[in-house]
Parts: C-alpha cells; sequence; structure tokens
C-alpha cells in the first residue's frame, strides 16, 4: 500500500479573544457568527479579534471558504528564473525578485547617513 504524503499546514486564521468595549464591530459579530459562538460571547460580554488571516474569500451561499497559501509570492505576475548555484555549479537556483544592498556613509559631523552605491543582485527562493 503506498504511503500519503503529510500535507502541510497553513494557518487560516488567528484570534484573539477580548472584552468588547462599546457595541461589536462588523468584522467582530461576522467573526462570531462564522464560529457560532455569537451568543456565548454575547453573554460574557467579550468578542474575538482577527490577529492575522489567510482567508480571502467565504461563500456564505455553500458554506465554503478558500484559504490563500501565504508563502506564495502576492505578485502573481511575476516570473521565478534559474540560474547556476553559485556554490556548486552542478545545481541551479531559483531566482525570483532581486536584492537592492545599499551602502551608506556616515557623517558625523555632518549628523548625516549619504548614501554611496547600490548594488541589486538576483534574489532566490531562501530569501
Amino acid at each position: 500500500m503506498e504511503e500519503e504524503p503529510k500535507r502541510k499546514k497553513i494557518e487560516a486564521v488567528a484570534l484573539k479573544l477580548s472584552h468588547l468595549k462599546g457595541k461589536p464591530s462588523l468584522v467582530q459579530r461576522n467573526s462570531a457568527i462564522l464560529f457560532q459562538v455569537q451568543e456565548e460571547l454575547e453573554k460574557h460580554d467579550l468578542c474575538l479579534n482577527i490577529v492575522r488571516s489567510n482567508i480571502c474569500h467565504l461563500n456564505a451561499c455553500d458554506e465554503t471558504v478558500t484559504v490563500r497559501c501565504p508563502k506564495l509570492p502576492k505578485d502573481s505576475d511575476a516570473r521565478i528564473g534559474v540560474r547556476r548555484d553559485p556554490q556548486n555549479p552542478s545545481k541551479k537556483q531559483k531566482l525570483f525578485g532581486y536584492n537592492m544592498v545599499m551602502t551608506t556613509s556616515v557623517e558625523l559631523n555632518l549628523k548625516l547617513e549619504l548614501p554611496v552605491a547600490v548594488t541589486n543582485i538576483a534574489g532566490n527562493a531562501e530569501e
């Protein structure tokens, strides 16, 4: 029997339970409704605050939730390039975007930090 590969876990939403000050906002009400805890939260004057979320679409009609992968690049039109790895020429290295390294000169007399040079190098998947 072939073993199924382990699926990576993605955080869908991070919530924080807080005391309610005034009336709950629309986002707080919708979060409570989504997790079906609105009555219990109202009893104790609590609310759910979203800390971070990877949910990009909710469909109330068929109760589906679309979650985006946080590890994917945000720029979907960008292309990923390939080059030879400088440390190991027999391997290829994926490139995504660019790294900008700015060299500055600190002038203590003038209390300034002045840019001297900018180096633009290819980015890689580990950065």
